[in-house]
């Protein structure tokens, strides 16, 4: 029986328990994040195990703080993963930052520690790693690397809150570590939501100044108190004054943008974190489905389960040997659609992208995952509103679809083989009968 197997707009679990902790959000004083945004943010490091965590509008201005606080821009250079969402290029981009791209791991599509180096140049500022799926990078050659050229690491962590690496979870390991609360997303904010971690207190200051209404830059202290004539108020009162008495500013280099998250943002926030090993517990059971029928099909791989590299499976790749089984990669994708799987693959290479093409990127920059975007990587559903039967669904048709794709090429190729096969197509330069003659043949059938 036909089943269809979507793409669910929602990568989380919603309960009357988010409503509650919502009501109750909107009957504070104020809607601005406050005190329940820090009481998320200080959950938020408790769990990952992060000095700090800094709550913003999006995984998106997360990835803008990260820049802001490095100081990139025109000159600079980074080192950053192809196998990533155009999001993680869009600071570069905005602060005309030289992206120079290392290759991934061809079983697991995260950035491979080993291509890494011979893309480090004099103007390299950071390292961008991407935990692609949910499955975290091989971060101790990475932070290695960094050390040895004194480079600090921004993780792109969109796919990856719970996961850990080594015994530590993600966000406690990169100097700047993005997370998204995308509707997409493990957890969610209201469909939208960020937050940077870091351990390095001067960051962080750095990141609650552009998340706020704060200036950055040279401050001096003022001889006097007073403003022309007028001294300052004592006692003082609120006059939104902040240290116009007390302080001058020759230079200013930053200032804020007010993008903290929501007050209820931030109490839905509280909620999914606490629901998140839940959640993310369901994703590995049904990965499981897809990983133990995948694997049984030949000339099929799925990703490996990696010794001290922990997937929380925001998404599920698998890869189709096209060699092997005479199964086209396109025809694959096309064939399941057909059978009511929905499939998304992710990512497009960023480098063969059109706004990176104009930055000077081209084809054959990265050969790993050309060949494994363009062959082998299919992305099937996966999230807590599915259901083991639907895992089991997607498991059957895309076994019965690489049989049925397997025995039609074997077909085709025997027909090009087969003697007369080829040769009962017209020969070029034989001769065709004359016009006349093929009416007259007509006329006598009639």
């Amino acid at each position: 029986m036909a089943m269809m197997v979507p793409e669910y707009g929602l990568g989380a679990l919603y309960g009357f328990e988010e409503m509650e902790a919502i009501a109750l959000a909107l009957q504070q004083d104020g809607y601005e994040g406050g005190g329940i945004l820090r009481e998320f943010e200080r959950e938020f490091c408790e769990y990952t195990g992060a000095k700090h965590a800094i709550g913003t509008v999006s995984g998106t201005m997360a990835l803008h703080m990260a820049a802001h606080v490095l100081d990139l821009g025109p000159g600079d250079e980074v080192v950053c993963t192809p196998q990533t969402f155009q999001a993680t290029m869009l600071p570069f981009l905005g602060r005309k930052v030289g992206v120079r791209f290392a290759d991934i791991e061809p079983e697991t599509l995260c950035i491979d520690p080993a291509t890494i180096e011979a893309q480090i140049t004099p103007r390299t500022k950071a390292i961008y790693v991407m935990h692609y799926g949910g499955l975290p990078c091989d971060m101790e050659p990475i932070m290695r690397i960094a050390k040895k050229h004194r480079l600090p690491v921004v993780e792109d962590a969109a796919h990856a809150p719970g996961a850990d690496c080594r015994g530590r979870k993600i966000g406690s390991i990169g100097d700047l570590t993005c997370f998204s609360f995308g509707s997409l997303k493990n957890m969610t904010t209201l469909g939208r939501g960020g937050m940077v971690t870091t351990n390095d207190d001067h960051y962080a200051e750095r990141l609650r100044n552009m998340r706020g209404r704060g200036f950055g830059g040279r401050r001096m202290k003022r001889r006097t108190t007073s403003i022309g004539p007028y001294a300052k108020p004592d006692p003082p009162y609120s006059d939104h004054s902040g240290d116009a008495y007390t302080h001058d500013w020759p230079e200013i280099t930053e200032a804020g943008m007010n993008i903290p998250m929501t007050g209820a943002e931030a109490a839905c926030g509280r909620v999914q974190l606490r629901k998140l090993d839940r959640m993310n517990g369901i994703r590995r059971d049904l990965a499981r489905i897809y990983s133990e029928g995948l694997t049984a099909i030949e000339g099929v791989r799925v990703q490996p389960v990696t010794e001290g590299r922990h997937s929380i499976y925001h998404l599920y790749p698998f890869f189709i040997n096209q060699s092997a089984t005479g199964v086209n990669h396109d025809d694959l994708i096309r064939g399941l659609e057909a059978r009511g799987v929905r499939i998304n693959n992710r990512f497009f290479p960023c480098h063969v992208s059109g706004y990176m093409r104009a930055q000077g990127h081209r084809f054959g920059e990265c050969p790993v995952i050309e060949r494994v975007w363009f062959e082998e990587q299919v992305n099937l559903p996966i999230s807590p509103l599915h259901t083991p039967a639907q895992m089991r669904y997607v498991v059957e048709q895309a076994a019965a679809l690489i049989a049925e794709l397997r025995e039609a090429g074997a077909r085709a190729r025997l027909r090009k083989t087969a003697p007369g096969g080829a040769a009962a197509k017209p020969q070029r330069g034989a001769a065709k009968p004359r016009r006349g003659a093929r009416a007259a043949k007509a006329r006598g059938k009639r």
